[in-house]
């Protein structure tokens, strides 16, 4: 199967196209409404599902024929219909560390550098990333797992300990400038910090077609700031940890905590007096 393709049922494409339908047929009525009704983008989508060219009437008439949903190709208007808070769970991908990933959202995610953790912390993390396996996403249970988790992570990360490459400012400050700039595969920053050993980044609401295709699109990402980070220190060999910490964002009350969280980090490890005078950061607006 093609990369970011992902077979589905007839009757599952039926849904979707009814309830594109109906969302665009309401933004056209509004547009009509206003007296404006063919400006707007959903009079122009809904057009197109009326024979015209539209590339949301393509892109759909595309996926009714070949049973496939095609990611790559995914009007940015569909999207933008979307709220980032509205995302369907649509499995889980596993590679030591449990990914819950949803078909639509934001994430909070931390990676860290290879070798920034004691021995002794990666058993303990170890241990409770296989209880978090074993229960359910939603349940509370796992709700403090990832809490005792993440203050593991959090508190022994900012001591700055091991490996830590971005104590050199170039190199922080060439990866801040990349990580300003990423938009591949369907993924963009919202927020972020780069901190001596590693950094946590809020993202854009993000498609995903399958754990597998989130999967992907972060082992690039991680691959890709590798090579630039590399490059500047004339390093080579692994810069990252295999596998990193992510969260599901819930809502927007969530995400401006996970946006509050990475303004004061650089406060909390003593790397700055205020969040305004770090250099190597960036917050953005909620989506």
């Amino acid at each position: 199967m093609a990369e970011g393709r992902r077979t589905v049922a007839r009757s599952d494409l039926r849904a979707a196209a009814r309830r594109v339908f109906a969302a665009a047929g309401a933004i056209r009525t509004g547009a009509a409404a206003a007296g404006a009704r063919t400006a707007g983008p959903g009079a122009r989508m809904a057009r197109g599902y009326g024979g015209g060219t539209d590339d949301g009437g393509r892109w759909l008439a595309d996926a009714l024929h070949t049973q496939t949903l095609d990611l790559r190709n995914f009007p940015a208007f569909f999207t933008r219909m979307r709220s980032p808070w509205s995302g369907t769970l649509i499995g889980r991908y596993n590679d030591g560390h449990p990914h819950w990933v949803v078909d639509y959202g934001c994430y909070a995610v931390t990676i860290r550098c290879v070798g920034s953790l004691p021995a002794e912390t990666m058993r303990s993390l170890a241990e409770r990333w296989a209880a978090l396996n074993k229960v359910p996403a939603r349940s509370e249970d796992a709700q403090r797992i990832r809490r005792n988790i993440f203050h593991t992570l959090d508190t022994t990360l900012d001591r700055g300990t091991g490996f830590a490459p971005f104590r050199n400012s170039a190199a922080a400050g060439l990866l801040s400038a990349w990580l300003g700039e990423y938009n591949a595969d369907g993924l963009r920053l919202a927020a972020f910090v780069v901190m001596p050993n590693h950094v946590h980044l809020v993202t854009q609401p993000l498609a995903c077609a399958s754990p597998e295709a989130f999967v992907r699109t972060w082992r690039r990402f991680k691959a890709r700031a590798a090579r630039n980070v590399n490059r500047s220190l004339g390093r080579k060999g692994p810069l990252w940890q295999r596998s990193w910490y992510d969260r599901w964002i819930r809502d927007a009350a969530e995400w401006r905590r996970w946006v509050d969280y990475i303004a004061r980090n650089p406060v909390k490890a003593e790397l700055s007096a205020r969040p305004e005078d770090y250099p190597y950061m960036r917050l953005g607006d909620a989506p």
